[in-house]
């Protein structure tokens, strides 16, 4: 049995009513499959057995008797304690919201107790501990002789992510049954000489060090045998993607060049060398015997879009069809107003793919695709729709390529024959991770700004200072201006420490910057209103725009020129590099605000040094594969580089190289092979966006 294959519902175990079924659910737990690969956030070693008399910096795991109630407060704000012993010493377990506890634990009762313990009033007490009733009549046993029962509750303990109405018991208990009843079952898919040279377990032994380990060591090790099963599926993919368009073959043909002469004649401004470089590259490959498979990647305000737009003409001279797939409505929007500027005038047709279409709407679009007549189509996931038929696409250009699986990917260029493949970021991307993740594809680099782009000057500053930073902002505002301010956070329902864009917006508009016309934007407004509010900005009518990343990529304003960047220590480097390359996109300057927490680590200290001393978006990327903290995809997941489940490639950089190694020895295993494309379905990479 392999782990795609467990389909089955976790409604089959024993404890899952319907109720706790909609639960798992909203975790995006809904089969076998899904349970054994959800992930436990943090362990707790509960291994050791400690008294209360050992109580200190140290987890007191022990055996202890309730011993009486007590109560503080009064009203609604009555709090019980339960006062306990394991017969080396007392304390108070403060139970803040849980009145409910003296029910379940009554004097007398005994039970098993995991918690930290501090002095405070006095008394040895804590108010975050774990519990749970013990068998028997409490003995004061010394704490090596405990039950098999009792021994099961000092290991180390899995913590798993919660929603509201479900419990660590519940999801240990039903990880426990599918591990019992299926995990040891799994047949494992990587070859043992694969993973020999890694020290890598199997899958069955994978799956039992994450969710039940016996030593500190097990679930890291298991972890890594899932990291590279997705790192390796991941590459398979991406290789059965150049491979499908190596294997096809057509006569050689020049590409005609009328029609990109004539938009050229259009544009304001000249091609840098290195646009003009990739530009060649590209149209080379057009005219080849084998479709083209295409990364274009470089620095922020490269010129990625002008390249990527020019490269489509030929192909519409010649009659044919091209697709521009992006992975928002804002983007798409923007994209498609550029390509209707250049190429209405000249007799091409130019259509706009949403998702938000009515009936009717999306009814005539797909007929005119389908008759050929609208030759250029801009969309969002629209464009995946198995309704949506071209009549001869040849060219696909995938604009943040990483915000889409590699399946589809695929299904775009299935709608073609063969089409060519042009994949683009606006993230530098580190060599090794080029080389690796991109196996197979030829790669274009922009690593220059065009010319006629402003310098963007960087300065860091404490949260104390913000006054002084707003000032500036005002400063420019009043010299005609315009000004980003970016929020960790839509609101702070979560986290009350982190500034949220609602907070901020409401509080600017009363202090700093009251004189002045400011609008917030952010992901959960309706697709109509992001586009209101864009537009006003892009006219000047807005002169502030508070909002989250969603600013991260696709925004173009020349007159944009200060970035406010609040709780700057929450983002990764790639993402505070993307967000100050909004700014300085005209002939002013820009000036990018850092504004970070008083208390910073070191860690964070030291990201936000490299940011305000590097310019160079290849560079960052290579200092922040490095610096990154162990479990964080820092800067690549909040830019969207990957969405990787198991993986952290700040860590895993052997695994990546390693499954690069073997890719052509599993692609000649057709059994392999297809196993390791059935696992990217468990991985976010296929479920982004």
């Amino acid at each position: 049995m392999y782990l795609q294959e467990l389909n089955t519902s976790i409604r089959k175990l024993d404890g899952i009513g319907p109720r706790r079924l909609k639960v798992f659910a909203e975790r995006g737990v809904l089969t076998i499959a899904d349970l054994l690969l959800y992930l436990p956030r943090r362990y707790e070693d509960r291994s050791t057995p400690r008294s209360l008399a050992e109580a200190g910096d140290q987890q007191v795991n022990t055996i202890a008797q309730v011993i009486r109630h007590e109560y503080f407060g009064s009203g609604k704000n009555r709090t019980l304690k339960l006062v306990i012993s394991d017969g080396t010493q007392r304390a108070a377990l403060v139970c803040f919201g849980r009145p409910f506890l003296a029910e379940s634990y009554p004097p007398g009762s005994v039970l098993r107790l995991s918690a930290l313990f501090h002095y405070r009033y006095r008394e040895l007490q804590t108010s975050t501990f774990q519990i749970e009733t013990a068998p028997g009549e409490y003995l004061g046993p010394p704490l090596g002789e405990q039950s098999s029962e009792t021994a099961a509750f000092f290991r180390i303990v899995p913590v798993y992510p919660l929603s509201a109405g479900l419990s660590q018991h519940h999801v240990r208990a039903a990880v426990a049954q599918a591990i019992e009843r299926w995990g040891t079952h799994l047949q494992e898919e990587i070859p043992p000489e694969i993973r020999a040279g890694l020290q890598l377990p199997e899958i069955a032994t994978a799956l039992r060090w994450i969710h039940q380990p016996s030593r500190l060591d097990h679930p890291e090790l298991g972890r890594r045998r899932l990291a590279f099963h997705e790192l390796l599926a991941l590459q398979v993919a991406q290789r059965r993607l150049v491979e499908a368009l190596h294997r096809a073959r057509r006569p050689r043909r020049a590409q005609p060049h009328t029609l990109l002469n004539s938009v050229r004649q259009q544009l304001e401004f000249s091609l840098s060398s290195e646009q003009e470089h990739a530009l060649t590259e590209i149209i080379d490959d057009l005219s080849g015997e084998q479709p083209m498979a295409r990364l274009l990647h470089g620095e922020v305000g490269s010129g990625k879009t002008i390249v990527s737009l020019l490269s489509m003409l030929p192909r519409l001279e010649l009659g044919q069809q091209t697709a521009l797939l992006v992975p928002t409505e804002l983007l798409a929007r923007q994209q498609y107003e550029t390509l209707r500027r250049y190429l209405e005038p000249q007799g091409v047709a130019v259509e706009l793919a949403l998702g938000n279409l009515s009936a009717a709407e999306r009814r005539a679009l797909y007929e005119r695709i389908a008759r050929g007549t609208a030759r250029c189509v801009v969309g969002t996931h629209a464009l995946l729709t198995p309704q949506l038929r071209f009549q001869a696409l040849s060219y696909v250009v995938i604009d943040e390529q990483h915000r889409f699986g590699v399946a589809q990917r695929a299904a775009l260029r299935e709608k073609g024959s063969a089409p060519d493949l042009l994949l683009m970021t606006a993230t530098p991307i580190p060599r090794t991770l080029a080389l690796t993740l991109y196996n197979g594809l030829r790669v274009s680099q922009l690593r220059r700004r065009p010319p006629g782009c402003s310098p963007v000057t960087t300065h860091l500053a404490r949260r104390s200072r913000r006054a002084e930073v707003y000032a500036h902002v005002a400063d420019q505002l009043r010299r005609g201006g315009q000004a980003f301010v970016v929020c960790p956070r839509i609101d702070a329902d979560e986290n009350a420490d982190q500034t949220s864009a609602e907070s901020t917006a409401q509080e600017l508009a009363a202090g700093y910057l009251s004189e002045f016309s400011i609008e917030l934007i952010h992901g959960r407004l309706s697709e109509e209103r992001k586009r209101a509010t864009m537009q006003a900005f892009a006219e000047g009518r807005v002169q502030v725009l508070v909002s989250t990343t969603v600013l991260e990529v696709g925004v173009d304003i020349e007159n944009a020129v200060v970035m406010v960047v609040e709780h700057a220590d929450r983002f990764g480097l790639s993402a505070l590099h993307q967000l100050r390359g909004r700014v300085g996109r005209g002939a002013k300057p820009g000036v990018a605000f850092l504004v970070y927490a008083e208390d910073l680590t070191e860690d964070a200290k030291h990201r936000l040094r490299v940011l305000h001393q590097e310019h160079n978006g290849f560079k960052i990327a290579e200092r922040d594969l490095h610096i990154r903290g162990p479990g964080e995809l820092g800067g690549f997941r909040q830019a969207g580089i990957l969405r990787l489940r198991f993986s952290a490639l700040e860590r895993d950089l052997d695994l990546l190289e390693a499954g690069a190694r073997v890719v052509p020895q599993v692609s000649q295993n057709a059994v392999l092979e297809q196993s390791l494309w059935g696992f990217l379905p468990f991985a976010q990479e296929e479920r982004c966006v």
